[in-house]
Formats: structure tokens, sequence, C-alpha cells
């Protein structure tokens, strides 16, 4: 240090860490708010009035807003799930990042990469970035830019998912250290959830580059959550939480509601009646002709790498739409209720869908199942397909979002526009 020039400060080390080092200059650093709270003198914090109890913090994960437990400009319309969170690595986090442990996507363990990262209940929320009480009402932890491991703000059931997400991808092969494919694009795609947290810190640290201390911003995403209003003034957040837009249902597992919901779909969709619409006649034998073929003349481990090679079952384009029937139904049924297929829909219980279905024709090969899952993985008729099924439209945004980040690019609105 004693080679910086005057006035010049240098950027943490966990900062070093994550591969940022810069140099602030002169003018450049504000001035950190205090680490902790005064003690609150009520034992119930709702009666304090906190100042800051109108700043937004959104969950890194969704980007919907965290629910204050006092009240504040939101008003009453903010569902229980919005509840806030915490996630914060553990001590050591950087030195596990860089062991090769860490970055491998088949064969890395998702369990691993959980016992990485902590989630805390917020037992209080004031607002804004300091405003969080873990079990008492006289120690605050807040979203520091100074800690090496920071707490990050989640929502319980966001956090579910990201791990649900993560259980999915570590099936494939995937080097998240890898954040330039051969073709240039940015790569690095996370396939843990401790990936995930070091991408989420890297977003945060550059939502106020040069200032360090508790952060005044909610943490944004490079793709905008998707949508999602975001705001600073919770006052002005209350406005659209009245609007009862999807992204404000709670995402999080259903597994009777959501088998019920797609066992009504797929009996809209008899077999019998769709088979031969949009296919010409000889297309289709062409196809049958094919299905024996996959079926008889191809060796089982060929044939697996084919079945691979279609999952997931995602943003099909308009002439992928048209059903082959190159497989049978039950082969596509049975890869929806594995999560192979459509794995945002990995609340699904094929023995919860038997006790309502029983065992017959219909359930096996009378229901339209490929015709499901294609419609089911095209944006626009997924959306259409979901009426009134809110809470799926939301994981699904969730589960995009996810799907789009990745180490090499972690710019943000705010960031982009001040750069």
């Amino acid at each position: 240090m004693a080679n910086q020039p005057p006035n010049f400060h240098v950027i943490p080390h966990h900062i070093h860490a994550l591969g940022h080092v810069e140099l602030l200059m002169p003018g450049q650093v504000a001035v950190p708010a205090p680490h902790h709270l005064p003690p609150i003198d009520n034992d119930n914090p709702a009666e304090f009035f906190h100042r800051n109890r109108n700043q937004a913090v959104v969950c890194v994960i969704c980007g919907v807003i965290l629910k204050p437990t006092i009240s504040s400009g939101i008003g009453n319309p903010v569902r229980d799930w919005m509840r806030p969170g915490l996630i914060k690595a553990k001590p050591g986090f950087f030195e596990w990042c860089r062991s090769q442990e860490g970055d491998k996507g088949r064969g890395s363990r998702s369990e691993d990469h959980e016992k990485q990262i902590d989630f805390y209940r917020v037992r209080h929320f004031l607002g804004g970035p300091t405003g969080f009480y873990l079990t008492n009402n006289v120690t605050n932890v807040a979203i520091d830019t100074r800690d090496t491991e920071m707490y990050l703000p989640v929502h319980h059931s966001c956090f579910q998912v990201a791990k649900s997400f993560c259980r999915y991808q570590s099936r494939f092969d995937m080097n998240f250290r890898d954040v330039y494919n051969q073709q240039g694009a940015h790569g690095g795609t996370p396939t843990g959830i401790a990936h995930f947290y070091e991408i989420w810190m890297k977003r945060a640290l550059l939502m106020e580059p040069g200032n360090l201390g508790p952060l005044q911003h909610p943490i944004d995403e490079p793709n905008r959550y998707l949508g999602v209003t975001f705001v600073n003034d919770l006052r002005l957040y209350g406005i659209y939480l009245q609007r009862n837009s999807p992204e404000f249902r709670d995402p999080r597992s259903h597994p009777r509601l959501t088998t019920i919901n797609i066992i009504k779909l797929a009996k809209r969709m008899n077999i019998r009646q769709i088979s031969h619409q949009h296919r010409d006649i000889g297309t289709f034998f062409a196809c049958r002709m094919l299905a024996r073929a996959i079926k008889d003349k191809l060796p089982p481990e060929i044939r697996n790498r084919i079945y691979e090679e279609m999952e997931p079952f995602e943003d099909l384009q308009l002439d992928e739409m048209m059903c082959t029937r190159v497989l049978p139904p039950r082969w596509w049924r049975d890869r929806l209720f594995n999560g192979d297929l459509i794995p945002w829909l990995f609340d699904l219980d094929i023995d919860m869908a038997r006790e309502m279905n029983g065992h017959g024709e219909d359930w096996d090969d009378g229901l339209d199942w490929e015709y499901l899952c294609r419609q089911l993985a095209h944006p626009s008729v997924n959306s259409r397909l979901l009426s009134g099924m809110d809470y799926l439209k939301n994981r699904r945004r969730i589960w995009t979002i996810l799907g789009k980040a990745t180490l090499g690019t972690i710019g943000c609105r705010r960031q982009n526009s001040t750069s």
C-alpha cells in the first residue's frame, strides 16, 4: 500500500477472487453506511419507524421484491411467499470454487454445491439493504459489498426452484470455468447452486462499481428478469402488485395441483382426434417406418443417445410443433413425468396420476402425450395453455432466467447504462 497514490482505495480481496481488480479514484468511494443499526428498544420492530422501509430489495433469482415485516408503501396485496430470505456462502467458498470439483458439470454432485451455501430465514425485515434481522431485534445483517461472502436476498420458494434447476442441469457435461466456448460466445453455464451464488454476487458487485458498503440499489439481471417491474421505491411498486401478474404467484412445488392440472390438459387431447391433424398420409407412414427402424434395428446405445438429444424439450419452433408419431404416447408420458422433457414441471407425480386415472387404455395410449409435450415446449402456446395456472407461468419464467445465466454474461441494465 505504500506505493499507492494518495487517496486511492483497493477493492477487497474477495473481488480479486472473482476476477475484478480495479483502483477507485478519489471521489468515487461512497461513505459506507454503518454495518449495524442501533438496537431497537421495542421488542416488536413492527413498531419501529425505519427510514428505509420503502427502499426495495429484490430476490436475485426472480426479481420480485422481498416483503418488509413493517408497514410500507406497498400496502396489503403482498403475498406471503414474498417474505424475505438470505443466502450466504460458507467461509472458504472461493478456495472451494478454485478446486476442480466445483467446476465440472456431469459427475459433479448438486448436494456438494448445496453444502456450500446457507439459507437464512429472516425474522424481521425493515426495508433497505441493512434492514435484515435474523434471530433478534438487536443485531442486523446487510447486503454489503465489503463482505468476503455476501448476504444475497432470495425468496425461499425461488431458492427451491433454483436448486431443482441445478439438480437437472448437473446431469449434463458442462464446464463452468469455460467462459468462452468454441464459437467465442459467452459461456460458463452453471450446474450447481454454488455457481449461481458466484454469478449473483458478481452482479451485486457490478451494481455500484467503486462503491463499498451496503448496496443501495436492487440487484439487477442481464435479461431484466424477463419483464418484472423494477423500481427502487416500494410506493411505486405497490401499484403493480394490484395487477395480479403471474410473476407475483408462488412458484414452489405443488405435486398434487400440478399433476391434476397436467392430467386435465392431457385429457383435452384425445389421440384419436388429433393423430392425423396437420399431417399428410405419406409423411405419417414414413414416420411410422422410422419408428419401427429405431425400435428394431438400432443398437440400444445409439437409440438412447437419440433420446438424450431431445432433453430438454423446449423453445420449439413452429415447424417442430407437428407430431411425428415416431415414438408411442407412453414414451412421451413417462419422460414428461420423469422430468426429462419439460424439467420445470419437476413436481409431477406419476404414482398420483395413476391413482387418479387407473391403468386402462386411455392412460397408456389414449391420451396424446406427444401433442401435449410439444404444446408445453413452445413459448407462446405455453402461455395460453397454462391459462389460470399463474404459479406455473412464474416458475417457467424463473427457469428461463436461470437457463440464460452464464459466468461470461453478468452485466445489468444499471451497470450497462453507466458504462
